[in-house]
Parts: structure tokens; sequence; C-alpha cells
């Protein structure tokens, strides 16, 4: 029987390659080709692994494996690799996180991947030679720090502290999971350390956040009518869907119409939601009905910060006619530990993807509707004693048309107003 295995360049990248009755399997490696050299000793490992899977195989049915059956195999065999090539460590650390949503993955692999490797290489823990794992301190985790204090954002602007914060628990989920995993030593850091570092070297401020009034639902309601560019109108009506449902971005997006269910009591919305894998199912209105028909039943048009952007150059081309959207926002942040900013942003500004589920929860709560009808529809679990008054079968009110009358109500005069109005016409 012929060896079907062997090692090819591919992407720049070292393959094992395995074929068998014109079926091919390409098992990566994680070494580049300008690395193969010096990695020979684990590739030849790798592949001892391999050949050891079709041998076995072959000696019992005395010819080589399916592709299938290789791919399946491949899975089981845990392969250790030096603990100084922190791409492997990142890789395997990856591949823990199986589960989690595509979201909280890119997190991880692309942003807090590319801020560690530009901070190991700054720093002077350059490739070759590898960084050493072997003497994780709070000397590390403070040079973490100084260089993501001294580190700037796509727009040129100083990190703020939450989102240096939000990085440092990230690096030690990273270091703690590795080392459950036996890929490194475990560190000597105590909580109490942690919380040191943080508080002596950063200051962590509250994010302000808005949501819309029932005069801005209105204004959108009415605009979305006569919007002529397609983009605008699109984030618009992505916008006072969520407004009108609660929805997270990453579940707006998702919906379709095999989630819009039509029985005796009406129109329902029915999706388990991604973040929390919790299932919803609560009432639309019409004003929904008719966001969801008119957009044939898909919000799936742009991702995150396209949809953060667009919002704020439409809301910024109506601040004109609805002047509210011009209002400034007092904003406190902290940059560099030290460095405390304030700033006036105006409202048109801080519309983003979640202001439309702020908005919803925050208008209910004002018109007195009740936690249980808010949480039916956010998903929410709530605190532990309010959790105790669920039962399958509450009836869940329609606070989506509850809001759509709220918003129409604004549009009727009073008498005493339409009165007023003729005197004013008539010159009484």
């Amino acid at each position: 029987m012929k060896n079907t295995l062997k090692l090819i360049n591919y992407n720049n990248k070292v393959y094992i390659y395995y074929s068998n009755k014109s079926k091919v399997l390409r098992v990566p490696t994680g070494i580049s080709v300008d690395e193969k050299e010096k990695n020979m000793d684990f590739i030849n490992k790798m592949f001892f692994n391999l050949d050891k899977i079709r041998a076995d195989f072959a000696s019992i049915h005395f010819e080589n494996p399916p592709v299938s059956y290789m791919k399946e195999k491949i899975s089981s065999v845990k392969i250790t690799k030096n603990t100084n090539d922190i791409n492997y460590i990142f890789n395997e650390f990856i591949k823990e996180k199986d589960g989690y949503s595509k979201n909280s993955i890119k997190i991880y692999d692309k942003n807090f991947r590319r801020i560690l490797m530009d901070f190991l290489k700054t720093t002077g823990y350059s490739f070759p030679p590898p960084l050493s794992f072997e003497d994780i301190d709070e000397k590390f985790i403070l040079m973490f720090i100084n260089y993501m204090k001294k580190s700037k954002n796509k727009r040129g602007e100083l990190y703020l502290d939450n989102y240096i914060i939000f990085q440092l628990s990230l690096l030690k989920d990273f270091l703690n999971t590795c080392a459950d995993l036996k890929l490194i030593k475990r560190h000597t850091i105590t909580e109490t350390s942690w919380r040191k570092l943080k508080k002596k070297n950063l200051k962590k401020h509250k994010r302000e956040q808005i949501s819309l009034t029932l005069e801005e639902l209105n204004f959108l309601m009415k605009k979305r009518e006569s919007e002529k560019y397609i983009y605008y109108k699109r984030v618009i009506d992505m916008l006072l869907f969520q407004c009108f449902t609660s929805l997270r971005f990453s579940d707006l997006i998702r919906v379709n119409k095999s989630c819009v269910v039509e029985n005796k009591s009406g129109t329902f919305l029915n999706m388990t939601t991604q973040k929390t894998n919790t299932e919803i199912n609560f009432p639309l209105s019409p004003f929904t009905i008719k966001l969801l028909k008119e957009n044939d039943y898909n919000f799936n048009r742009m991702k995150t910060y396209n949809y953060n952007l667009l919002l704020e150059k439409a809301l910024k081309s109506y601040s004109d006619e609805c002047a509210s959207f011009k209002n400034e926002v007092y904003c406190r942040e902290y940059r560099s530990g030290v460095n405390e900013n304030i700033v006036n942003k105006k409202r048109f500004e801080m519309v983003k993807s979640h202001t439309g589920r702020r908005t919803f929860v925050t208008i209910n709560k004002n018109s007195g509707s009740g936690d249980k009808d808010i949480m039916a529809h956010t998903g929410h679990s709530g605190e532990d004693m309010m959790n105790n008054y669920f039962t399958n079968k509450y009836d869940i009110s329609n606070l989506s048309l509850k809001m759509e009358k709220a918003v129409k109500k604004i549009n009727k005069k009073s008498k005493e107003e339409l009165l007023k109005e003729y005197i004013e016409k008539s010159h009484l």
C-alpha cells in the first residue's frame, strides 16, 4: 500500500497532506514556511501521530483509511508543542472557546490577539526569540497596562481606561485558560494584585448612554416614509424595529420569516437569542409587521460598525428638523489613567446599535409597564426574586403596540390647541 501522507506548502503555511480515492485532507501544522526548519521536531511528531492512525487502520483492514476516518481521528489527537510558540498557544486557546458567539470569538481572536502580539513585539518579546511564559508576574502585567495607555485606536485617540480594563480581563482569562490546558505554567499573580494594578494605574468611568424619546420616535416614523436615500431608510428601519421589539443587534440581523408566527392571538416574534440562548416569544404591533414586510423579513444588511456609522450620519442630517438630536450630553472619560476628559457629545453621536434596546426598556418602564412584561421581550433573567414570579402561562402584553399608541398620541392636538390655531388664522 502506498503511503499517502506527505508535507506540502500551502498559502505560505506547512500542511500534512493526505489523500485516498480522490478525496483530499490538508492538516494545518500552524507553522509558516519560513519557520519550518526550526520547528521540524514538532512537525515530525505530528506527522508520526497521523501516520500511526493510518497504519493502525491499514493493519486491520488491509487498506488505507478513508479521508473521513482520518479527519475524525485527527480531532482526538492532542499533540503538545513547545509552549514558547505564542501562535500555537493562542490557537489552542481559541479552540477552547468553541460554543461562544461569533462576536465573542472575534473579540478574542482578532482584537485581543492583535493587541497581545503588538505588545510582545513592541516590548522586546520578538519572534525569534519567542516569548517565554515561564515567569508571568506583576511586572509583565504592568508593562501591558503601560503599553495600552500609550497606544491609540484607529481614530488616533488614546484608548479609554474602560477599554484597557476590558483587555486586562481578556489577558487574565487567556493566562488562566492556557494554564488549565497545561500550555503554560500558572502565573503567581493573586486576585488582590490584579485589583491593585487596575486601581493604581487606571480609572473606570460609567459610560453615558441615551435612549430615544417618544417625540424622536414619532419623527423617525414619519421621516422614513419620505427618506429617498436607501441606506438611511434601511438603518432607520432597523433602529425603529429594535426600539419597538428590544432586540439586540446580533438578534436583529438573524430575524427572518420563519421567526414570525401567526395564530388566533395575533402575530408573534419567536426566536432564540444568540447571546444568552434564551427563547423569546412576544406579539408584534402593526408598525413592526409593516417594517418586516417592507424589508422582506431581512435586516441582515450590514455589520455593526457600518450600522453605527450610518445611524450617526442619518440622525445628524435630520438634526435641523428634529432639534433634540443636537442636544448635548455631558460625558466624563478617562484616558491613560490620569487624563480626565470632559466632552459634550451631540445626541446623534451617541445613538448606537444598543440604543433601540435601551429605548424599549426606558419608555416602557416610564409608562408603568410591568417588569415581567419587559423581561419577556428582552429575554433578561432579572434578579433572583423577580424570577420566582415567572410562570409558563404568564400572559405577555403587546408592549410593541403600547409604544406605537403612545407615539401616535403626540400627533393628536388638544381642543385648546386647535381653537388657538383657528383664532390665530382668523385674526380674531
